[in-house]
């Protein structure tokens, strides 16, 4: 062996050390249930508990703003999921929010009758449900199918891709029916939501490279953020799921 030789195997081996010693950035993505963990006998608000502490993650992210975050109790009470609060107050230190509920109160707080008066979006739900004719019997069938598997839901079996094809399959529906609508604001806001929730869960693992990251979310996101992570990091990151 040449010299030139020797130095590029003698470089090679000083490297392996250092990757044999790099821990890979790992990311658990958990759908949750919200308020139906108190009445779910197969995930249950311990079991979700349980799931995040077993995965000793050095960052947990939250359902919640995160110029929220830091809010009190009874603030964070009227406008988030218990198991979001619960998981923020157990993890005081090392969790992050990444929610984004519209560009009109981004950077403030929630105003006290937004859910009630002050959304819009809100405002265009509560019309759709009361709509007969924007009323899709495939809709109906896809909404009985997602609460049969909300209702014996496990971790696993919420995370194994069913529920999320029939989130977006029912996604897709509404947007092909509502397009040119006045319902079509709720169709964009969804997918804007969408967005900006990736991209706050993307720029998180970027800035805790090498950690255990865990991430809790209403199921209804639990696909697109799996997706979005994957694209986004392909196999530099571990992207896991319950």
């Amino acid at each position: 062996m040449n010299l030139r030789g020797l130095l590029l195997l003698l470089a090679a081996l000083l490297l392996v050390p250092a990757q044999l010693h790099a821990a890979p950035t790992q990311v658990l993505v958990v759908p949750s249930l919200h308020g139906l963990h108190a009445h779910s006998s197969g995930y249950d608000f311990d079991k979700l508990y349980t799931l995040v502490a077993d995965f000793k993650p050095a960052v947990v992210g939250v359902e919640i703003r995160p110029e929220d975050i830091q809010a009190d109790a009874a603030y964070l009470k009227r406008n988030y999921p218990p198991e979001m609060i619960a998981l923020r107050d157990k993890y005081a230190g090392r969790v992050i929010g990444f929610d984004w509920l519209g560009s009109e109160i981004a950077g403030r707080p929630i105003p006290a009758d937004w859910w009630t008066h002050g959304s819009k979006i809100k405002a265009l739900e509560r019309k759709l449900d009361a709509d007969p004719a924007m009323r899709d019997p495939e809709d109906e069938r896809i909404s009985r199918e997602q609460q049969a598997i909300l209702e014996s839901a496990t971790p696993a079996s919420l995370a194994d891709g069913r529920y999320d094809k029939l989130v977006r399959e029912q996604r897709e529906r509404l947007a092909r029916r509502a397009g040119g609508s006045p319902y079509e604001p709720l169709v964009l806001f969804t997918a804007e939501r969408e967005r900006h929730i990736d991209r706050n869960l993307i720029a998180i693992v970027r800035a805790h490279p090498g950690q255990r990251i865990v991430f809790v979310m209403g199921a209804d996101h639990h696909g697109f953020a799996v997706e979005a992570l994957r694209r986004a990091f392909g196999r530099r990151v571990r992207v896991l799921v319950p």
